[in-house]
């Protein structure tokens, strides 16, 4: 399925640490109204057009794929060639940032430019450059956290129908911040404290004697709900955490 031919999840607004609840109670509601009363025409039209662009894209990898590499003339081709290939996709990675930013952001206000929404995502298909908050955040947040766009990056396979096999190692882990591990070398107060109440409140007091490391904790705990909720909700890895 291509993500882009539908609106954003309402569960990427389901708050995590860091969020104000109100806010995103507010963002998941406009965010579902919106899905119920445009996303047919808005989305279904964008995903004729996406449909078009990805042939046009892997018939590029096609040919670059054809160019042998065995002179320096040949190898600088395939440089421009692909740098020109990356240059063409700048909208839609964009479109894709600002699709998987939705469950990262940290949703303090329910009127921040750089939210992202389904409402904007699909507005942006249409007129890209009345967003650049957003696609700044978005980015950033791409930056930050690594986001990989695989459909983006290997066309001509998922054109093909997709891998055959993914091997790597397993997680067998829930995926959360450790708090004994995470401070054992920022505070071995907190580490070592005797159970988990005496430990949440030392962090708590944080807040008021150590705020860089109170918000770099808040960051991080963010981080590993926010993934947890993206892998759980974007539909994305429906053989996950079950």
């Amino acid at each position: 399925m291509n993500v882009l031919s539908e609106p954003i999840p309402d569960e990427a607004f389901n708050p995590t640490t860091g969020d104000d609840p109100k806010v995103c109670k507010d963002l998941k509601r406009r965010n579902k109204e919106f899905r119920k009363t445009r996303q047919a025409s808005l989305f279904s039209a964008y995903g004729q057009q996406a449909s078009q662009d990805d042939k046009a894209l892997i018939a590029d990898y096609t040919a670059l794929d054809a160019i042998e590499q065995n002179t320096l003339e040949a190898v600088d081709e395939i440089r421009k060639r692909f740098g020109k290939i990356r240059t063409n996709l700048y909208h839609k990675e964009s479109a894709c940032n600002i699709w998987t930013s939705a469950f990262f952001q940290t949703y303090v206000s329910v009127e921040e430019p750089g939210n992202p929404s389904s409402e904007k995502l699909a507005q942006f298909f249409h007129a890209p450059t009345q967003y650049g908050r957003l696609v700044g955040q978005s980015t950033a947040l791409a930056m930050h956290y690594r986001f990989f766009h695989w459909p983006l990056e290997f066309p001509d396979v998922f054109a093909q129908g997709g891998f055959d096999v993914m091997l790597g190692n397993p997680p067998w882990e829930i995926i959360e911040l450790k708090e004994q591990e995470f401070f054992a070398t920022r505070d071995s107060m907190i580490a070592t404290a005797d159970n988990k109440a005496a430990r949440t409140r030392l962090i708590n007091l944080l807040a008021q004697n150590n705020f860089a490391l109170f918000e770099e904790y808040i960051k991080e705990s963010h981080f590993y709900e926010a993934e947890r909720k993206f892998l759980q909700e974007s539909n994305r890895n429906p053989l996950t955490a079950v």
